[in-house]
């Protein structure tokens, strides 16, 4: 439960795509390709008031460390934003432009579960899903404040590697984590007749 919800989940599950978020600033939509997921929950469950807390605490007591992680997470953030903006200008065909740009992306994913996990807002469960992906060649962070909840794994654009998929979700599903494959950059909430 939060003190004070962002509006982000009821703005992608609404407008789809993706979000770039600053508080106190207005949500912007990203304009980002569908691009395949692991959808791993942990089965740990969280409360992110407390996990907002923690880092709140960190910060007070140790801002020369965890200034400097929070400015890091951010570079992630634009480096990320910048990559997603480059796959939306390159054409479906171009398949060393999508590897090169999916390589980035998986580097920054690394990065950024790193730096969430020196902020101590990860959980042993997530890290265990996450190296399990990294072992494979591939790379996941946990999701939303952490502490618990989902993780998600990015999955290479070309069919022709998904055997490292495979093998990561029977090795997940093994451990007792539920596993879903979907998509990031999907259309938001829409009424069929």
């Amino acid at each position: 439960m939060h003190e004070s919800p962002s509006g982000i989940d009821n703005s992608v599950c609404t407008y789809g795509s993706m979000i770039e978020y600053r508080a106190e600033e207005p949500i912007f939509m990203l304009q980002v390709p569908k691009m395949k997921i692991l959808l791993v929950d942990s089965k740990v469950s969280r409360n992110t008031k407390d996990q907002v807390k923690r880092v709140e605490q960190l910060r007070k007591y140790y801002p020369t460390i965890i200034e400097p992680i929070l400015h890091s997470i951010d570079g992630v953030s634009q480096m990320a934003r910048n990559v997603f903006k480059k796959m939306h200008e390159t054409p479906e065909n171009d398949e060393d432009g999508w590897q090169s740009s999916y390589e980035e992306l998986k580097t920054l994913i690394f990065i950024n579960q790193k730096l969430l996990s020196a902020l101590t807002v990860s959980h042993p469960k997530l890290d265990t899903i996450c190296a399990d992906a990294q072992n494979l060649f591939l790379a996941g962070k946990l999701t939303g404040a952490g502490g618990g909840g989902f993780a998600y794994i990015l999955l290479p654009p070309h069919k022709k590697e998904e055997k490292n998929q495979e093998a990561l979700t029977r090795i997940l599903k093994e451990k007792g984590f539920d596993v879903i494959e979907t998509v990031l950059g999907g259309e938001g909430v829409k009424i069929d007749k």
